[in-house]
């Protein structure tokens, strides 16, 4: 399930749709005046009932094959490809890919082909009870950084420093899946956590915002393909002194 203190944006109509707008309030507009409008809010109640809040969790939560699994039950009146399709359209997400990915909330197969395909490979899959929905780093992360609010972005050496505690913390924290690489569904939750907790990253030139969760991810890769300490980090330090 995701987590209860999940932040949920009310959505209208012409608004700019974000990880944090609300299902509810998007449903709501695609049930408005249709003659299946009953099909649309069953579908509603029954991704607010699994804990599918936002955009964010049926983007990075929920494949193609799990929607229609839970769709068909509903008894819909046209088939569930079309509602799938006409959410994706209205959240300006593709979520049509056939995949397998792992629920928000634990359960179902590991992503890729196979459901043991992590068995052989250095990733890892996290373990049920590990609960990377509800993973919270180490405090003293954000400490070091200024709170959400106290201004407009963060600086470019406040980025790297953040980034590169979450990749220390991710070193540090005695799971075994956590490390070089993170957990599925790890990147969104730290992306969630640095939303609520410190001022957005810098737009792009052209005003974009740019996704958290594609910065730490990028971190972490980079750091596996790097030969040498990243240049403009702070990864110089040994991490056991930098998170003590």
């Amino acid at each position: 399930m995701a987590d209860s203190d999940t932040e949920v944006i009310a959505w209208h109509m012409g608004a700019p749709v974000v990880h944090e707008s609300s299902i509810a309030d998007i449903m709501n507009a695609l049930a408005f005046g249709r003659d299946d409008s009953s099909s649309w809010l069953s579908i509603r109640d029954k991704l607010i009932s699994r804990g599918c809040k936002t955009v964010g969790i049926l983007e990075e939560g929920w494949s193609h094959e799990e929607l229609i699994s839970l769709i068909r039950p509903l008894k819909v009146k046209k088939h569930p490809r079309v509602y799938i399709a006409g959410i994706a359209a209205a959240i300006e997400r593709d979520i049509l890919k056939s995949d397998q990915k792992v629920k928000m909330e634990g359960g179902g197969g590991a992503d890729g082909q196979g459901g043991q395909w992590y068995a052989h490979c250095t990733k890892q899959k996290a373990p049920i009870e590990f609960g990377v929905s509800k993973y919270k780093p180490d405090g003293r992360i954000f400490a070091m950084l200024p709170k959400k609010g106290c201004q407009d972005h963060l600086s470019v050496d406040e980025e790297f420093l953040l980034v590169d505690l979450l990749w220390m913390d991710a070193h540090v924290n005695p799971e075994s899946t956590m490390g070089d690489y993170l957990p599925s569904g790890m990147p969104f939750r730290l992306a969630a956590i640095c939303r609520q907790l410190v001022p957005p990253f810098k737009p792009t030139k052209k005003g974009e915002e740019r996704d958290p969760k594609k910065i730490i991810s990028l971190r972490h890769q980079n750091a596996r393909d790097a030969k040498e300490p990243l240049s403009g980090s702070y990864t110089d330090t040994p991490i056991s002194e930098c998170i003590a």
